[in-house]
């Protein structure tokens, strides 16, 4: 059995155990057997996509690379919500080209937040939103009188 992860390569020619350890630019990847199948755990790699501050106006976070991850667990929180009728709406976009282009990809939360809440999304293959491309961001409308928001994102992806 040959496996190879980031240029690394691991032979097994006696079908033993091989539990090993691996240091990338990601953290840890560990590698080992299971029932006579082959299974790669990466370390997740946490990231704020968006730090909390107030929001009174529509916006968006600067491009994220997530190339080498496969899946992503998104967390809106929400902390404050003030004005007339305030309205949040948040978005998450992929592109196809390093962040020229962008597509909507899913929205986090609700429609039309109006209070303060904590609310997820799981990105990948498995997900309900599906894959996503190689880039993406994070992009919010406000809307109400004098409305603010203040709420951060965070992601963690392995």
């Amino acid at each position: 059995m040959r496996t190879t992860l980031d240029a690394v390569s691991i032979n097994d020619q006696d079908k033993g155990s091989l539990p090993v350890s691996l240091y990338g630019p990601d953290g840890v990847t560990t590698i080992g057997q299971w029932n006579g199948g082959l299974f790669i755990y990466r370390n997740p790699v946490t990231a704020t996509l968006q730090a909390s501050a107030a929001q009174t106006a529509g916006g968006s976070s600067a491009a994220y690379g997530c190339g080498n991850l496969d899946e992503l667990l998104l967390f809106l929180n929400v902390t404050a919500a003030s004005g007339t009728t305030p309205q949040l709406n948040v978005f998450v976009d992929t592109s196809d080209d390093g962040g020229t282009t962008w597509y909507q990809l899913a929205q986090l939360g609700p429609a039309n937040i109006t209070a303060a809440g904590q609310y997820t999304l799981a990105l990948g293959l498995g997900s309900t939103a599906g894959p996503f491309g190689n880039t993406i961001r994070i992009r919010w409308t406000v809307a109400g009188t004098t409305p603010s928001f203040t709420f951060a994102v965070k992601a963690v992806g392995k």
